[in-house]
């Protein structure tokens, strides 16, 4: 509410733009009861720390399969070719004037829907035209690794994330699609890829001046194959630890809905 009632008070052109000390100043705040006030900080502070104890659920999942994964696989040494194991299909290209901001069947993502630690969060859509016809190929699906194949940022370089069930978004340009084999569970591949060894090889292969590019290279990385048993027990153990985590987001959503109800009833 400040923060609006701030902004319809600012001065100055465009771009240099500024609220007038004034505003501050002259300002009139709400003060309630010191009862009331106790009681407005409890129900804030008992949704932010539950809030806290689902987002260190979250963090324990990836601590967790993280460790399980090292505790498994560390001491493999067979390796084979990525390229053996996956098929490595690179996003869709098109002309930038068939984009537009009305929502179509073309929906494509770009690394903005990929956090540094591996997580796929949707945060930004790019629709094109229906014109434009798109390979269903390259359309994410259940299992696929999401990964950034191309980035002027060597940070965000390979970075990965799994796509758990099927979808309408296509992977972008600069994106590109790890689809296993009968060769190797998607699991166990997402945590190869995801950790700090291939991050190492990511940011030493990518080409390029300004755009690094791991188009040359991403098929020629080795990667261990653990016995195909080893592979079952592990993709079990991920596959619960991913449950408990969307359980954990789904409840986040419902305290971020719980918490924005407190700023209405009590700021507002």
């Amino acid at each position: 509410f400040i923060r609006e009632a701030a902004q319809k008070s600012m001065t100055g052109a465009s771009g240099h733009r500024r609220v007038p000390e004034s505003f501050y100043s002259e300002m009139t705040i709400p003060v309630p009861p010191i009862e009331i006030q106790r009681q407005i900080v409890s129900e804030f502070k008992a949704i932010d720390d539950e809030m806290l104890a689902q987002d260190a659920i979250i963090q324990k999942c990836d601590d967790d399969v993280r460790d399980k994964f090292n505790e498994m696989f560390s001491s493999i040494t067979e390796t084979v070719k990525l390229s053996s194991v996956a098929e490595i299909i690179r996003g869709v290209t098109y002309d930038k004037k068939f984009e537009t901001t009305t929502p179509t069947q073309n929906a494509i993502l770009t690394a903005d829907n990929i956090s540094l630690d591996g997580n796929f969060e949707l945060k930004k859509i790019i629709y094109i035209s229906d014109e434009v016809q798109l390979d269903y190929k390259k359309r994410l699906k259940q299992n696929d690794i999401f990964i950034c194949m191309s980035s002027g940022s060597l940070k965000h370089i390979g970075k990965t994330a799994f796509i758990n069930s099927n979808t309408d978004f296509y992977a972008g340009g600069f994106m590109g699609i790890v689809r296993a084999n009968d060769l190797i569970n998607e699991h166990v591949l997402f945590n190869i890829l995801n950790s700090d060894s291939a991050k190492n090889f990511f940011m030493n292969n990518a080409t390029g001046s300004n755009i690094k590019n791991l188009s040359n290279s991403i098929g020629n990385m080795q990667i261990p194959i653990p016995p195909i048993t080893l592979q079952k027990e592990f993709a079990a153990f991920a596959q619960e630890c991913d449950r408990l985590k969307e359980n954990a987001r789904r409840r986040l959503a419902e305290l971020q809905e719980a918490r924005a109800a407190l700023v209405e009833k009590y700021f507002r």
